[in-house]
């Protein structure tokens, strides 16, 4: 669906909302296939789906359409166990791949109801915990002699614990936690010590001097966001 963006052949590639388009037409015939699906047996790929769903909406600028797909998805996960428990009696194949999902949908919520100033979806972050190989990903770049590690595995563990904290944070400003007010200083301090402790927890792969591809890029924002911070504050 997001391949034709980039397509610079198609014409009105970038116009999601028009229906002779190849992205309108894959969009509305996998929600077809997903609502199908989700009035039936709950499946774990029902889920993955809804949650790509939601990210291919938000590209397109519709975000609360999107945020309807992972709401849903959530429900699912819920209703299936998948953020509260440990699966322990599947195979190793099998937990993986839900504590991947878990793991994945988990962060993704934090992120975009962050965002938006939402209360989150999930209060706590999964149960199950993550494997210790999640492997790794190679990508081939124009004109390159081999193929190129992402660091698939550093960066997903990053990734997810950045946006646990994002998710602590989320509920007490926006959710539950609202109630009592506006966050103290000492709050705000217990925080920020906890995302420094991420920052130096980082591996040396990710360090500002090693990273080049746009995930691990993204990681550094939180860094110089805090340094930003701590210049000023002592200005």
């Amino acid at each position: 669906m997001r391949l034709q963006h980039g397509q610079l052949e198609l014409p009105d590639r970038s116009s999601f909302w028009k229906p002779y388009t190849l992205g309108y037409q894959f969009l509305a015939e996998a929600k077809r296939l997903w609502e199908l699906e989700r009035n039936s047996r709950k499946r774990i790929t029902t889920l993955q789906a809804g949650a790509i769903i939601c990210v291919t909406c938000n590209i397109d600028g519709i975000d609360k359409i999107g945020a309807s797909y992972l709401a849903q998805s959530i429900a699912m996960g819920v209703e299936m166990g998948l953020f509260s428990q440990t699966f322990a009696s599947r195979s190793l194949r099998q937990r993986s791949v839900y504590a991947m999902t878990a793991w994945s949908v988990f962060a993704w919520q934090a992120m975009q109801q962050f965002h938006f100033y939402l209360e989150p979806l999930l209060s706590e972050p999964p149960v199950i915990e993550l494997p210790v190989n999640l492997g790794e990903l190679f990508v081939m770049y124009p004109h390159a002699a081999s193929s190129w590690p992402i660091q698939h595995s550093a960066v997903f563990r990053a990734v997810v614990g950045f946006r646990t904290i994002m998710n602590e944070i989320g509920v007490r400003n926006f959710g539950s936690g609202k109630d009592r007010g506006a966050l103290s200083l000492g709050e705000a301090m217990v925080y920020r010590a906890k995302i420094l402790e991420w920052m130096e927890s980082l591996p040396p792969s990710l360090s500002p001097s090693q990273i080049v591809l746009p995930a691990p890029l993204k990681l550094q924002y939180a860094h110089t966001s805090n340094a930003r911070f701590e210049a000023d504050h002592l200005l």
